[in-house]
């Protein structure tokens, strides 16, 4: 299958979950990805021309258009074929980007509800990079690892610190200046890019360790419902607990399965305590969100569940 992916400049996380995904993917299946600029884990390799993509407009199986800065709109309309062009669309907010008619599919981030027959449910997934081994070398026994950025967000981080419980990491971990340009080795943007937009660009390998060496992490909604966090805490190994969401998730982790889920703050404390004193059921649990996350919400499983359900 040849693949052209119109992808955005900058790091995107969801264009970085599909892009990363069908690489790995084209292990298994004959995948030819071509991309339109150096980002997201699109290898220089795969980087095409306007010309050349021109030139090759009838060879494409398959467009993908993505959303965010500098994405090549033109371009794709005029070489996606009619039944043969989605739309992944990774913008924070519920409204759709572009209309969802005038694509065979449309996957979108910030699903509540299904209003088209040709829409899908798309989260981000776990980055590699993200993804750890199972540790029961525990520092802290929760992890809050964020900034009063929301309402939501300062509200919480003050009910827990109310809380004076001992083992709780509290707080923004901030990513200094040389972990960040790690991101243009990973191959997130180019150097030019990351000295205009650096937002979660690179590999903040101080916080990844704070969430593996966490017994619990909290999880909460920023720009959107579904964040870059959710899945950063399911790769790491640490129980997620997140508030209770109407988001669409296909194959989606259960509550008190999976991960811990919560609709109040007395709610929230029912559960914390919980967890204090049941530590073999939270590791179970640990271990059962790590099956079903391998099975379902890495990368290369979130490219598949797209060419799955455009194949269908």
């Amino acid at each position: 299958m040849k693949i052209l992916y119109v992808n955005s400049r900058i790091y995107d996380f969801l264009t970085a979950t599909i892009i990363e995904g069908l690489n790995a993917l084209s292990s298994e299946k004959r995948i030819d990805l071509i991309a339109t600029t150096w980002s997201n884990y699109a290898r220089s390799s795969q980087i095409r021309s306007r010309r050349e993509i021109y030139q090759a407009r009838r060879s494409f199986d398959l467009a993908i258009l993505g959303t965010n800065e500098g994405v090549d709109v033109e371009l794709f309309w005029d070489v996606a074929r009619p039944g043969h062009s989605i739309c992944i669309d990774g913008s924070d907010n519920p409204q759709f980007t572009y209309p969802p008619s005038e694509f065979t599919l449309y996957f979108k981030r910030e699903l509540y509800n299904m209003s088209h027959d040709n829409i899908r449910a798309c989260p981000f997934a776990i980055e590699r990079r993200w993804f750890s081994q199972l540790s029961n070398r525990l520092r802290y026994f929760l992890a809050a690892c964020f900034g009063p950025s929301t309402d939501e967000r300062a509200r919480t981080l003050e009910y827990l610190k109310s809380l004076s419980w001992p083992n709780i990491k509290f707080g923004e971990v901030p990513m200094n200046k040389l972990a960040s340009l790690s991101g243009i080795i990973l191959g997130q943007c180019s150097f030019l890019v990351w000295q205009r937009s650096r937002f979660a660009v690179g590999h903040n390998y101080k916080y990844y360790r704070i969430l593996r060496s966490s017994l619990l992490a909290l999880g909460l909604p920023g720009l959107g419902i579904d964040t870059g966090r959710y899945w950063e805490i399911l790769g790491s190994g640490a129980l997620l607990i997140f508030p209770a969401t109407g988001l669409q998730i296909p194959n989606p982790l259960l509550p008190d399965e999976h991960f811990l889920e919560y609709a109040s703050f007395d709610d929230l404390h029912e559960k914390l305590q919980w967890a204090k004193v049941e530590r073999k059921r939270i590791n179970n649990m640990r271990q059962r969100a790590r099956e079903h996350c391998s099975r379902h919400h890495t990368t290369r499983q979130r490219a598949r569940y797209v060419i799955d359900e455009f194949s269908l």
